[in-house]
């Protein structure tokens, strides 16, 4: 709750009082509590259970979160009353089964996924220093896009990522058609307008760097990411 009512604070001086984007608002107010100066499991388990938390409401409730961010004062009970309201909701995700004691049919589609540990955490490493994220990764954030679409991520650039995808997907490390699976799956959020991102948003994106490569004039991000498809590759057969 405290970091809700620090969320309220920032949207007042951002949003209202400096006109921010309410994308660029939420994307680095998320960036900024990242992480804590506590070292034990309990304590960091807390603290990433209320960051996903606030990730999902400020991306899924943005009519909600904007309609009580303007009141003034925003009281404790307020910020309790939404996260009632968020949590009672139906989480259409399908991310637990209604009853654990049958099996359930996913409702997220797969993105065949085959990247083992190392490359897990090659692209970990890539994806945080070149920030084609908004908020900094774990293997554990990845892994979870990649796998099962439990962990819904922002972009900082949807070329950058498109590209990502689509070089991942020429080596065969997900399926050929991604942009289905995360349209359907909606746990990729744009840069622009932190909405999730469909199949028809990553023709532009693609289109631009299908030009780039036509006219050999790749970004220096697109040729780090050749390399990174030449580092997966060594990882390829590590277990």
């Amino acid at each position: 709750m405290r970091l809700l009512m620090d969320a309220a604070a920032h949207y007042k001086a951002e949003v209202i009082n400096r006109h921010w984007s309410y994308g660029n608002f939420a994307r680095l107010f998320v960036a900024g509590i990242r992480h804590i100066d506590y070292d034990d499991a309990r304590s960091l388990n807390s603290h990433h259970r209320n960051l996903c938390i606030i990730r999902r409401l400020l991306a899924e409730s943005e009519d909600s979160v904007k309609e009580l961010f303007s009141r003034s004062p925003v009281t404790r009970s307020d910020i309790q009353d939404l996260l009632d309201r968020f949590f009672r909701a139906e989480d259409k995700r399908g991310i637990l089964p209604a009853d654990p004691g049958r099996s359930t049919v996913p409702s997220t589609p797969p993105l065949n996924c085959c990247l083992n540990d190392l490359q897990i955490s090659l692209i970990t490493n890539f994806v945080n220093g070149a920030i084609l994220f908004s908020a900094e990764l774990s293997p554990a954030d990845v892994r979870g896009f990649f796998f099962d679409g439990s962990v819904t991520l922002q972009s900082a650039s949807n070329t950058n990522v498109a590209y990502l995808l689509h070089c991942l997907a020429e080596h065969n490390y997900i399926r050929s058609d991604w942009q289905t699976v995360v349209g359907k799956r909606q746990n990729l959020l744009s840069s622009g307008t932190a909405k999730p991102m469909s199949k028809a948003s990553f023709s532009t994106p693609l289109s631009r760097c299908r030009t780039k490569i036509t006219m050999s004039a790749k970004t220096s991000i697109m040729r780090k990411i050749d390399d990174l498809m030449s580092d997966l590759l060594n990882a390829q057969k590590v277990k």
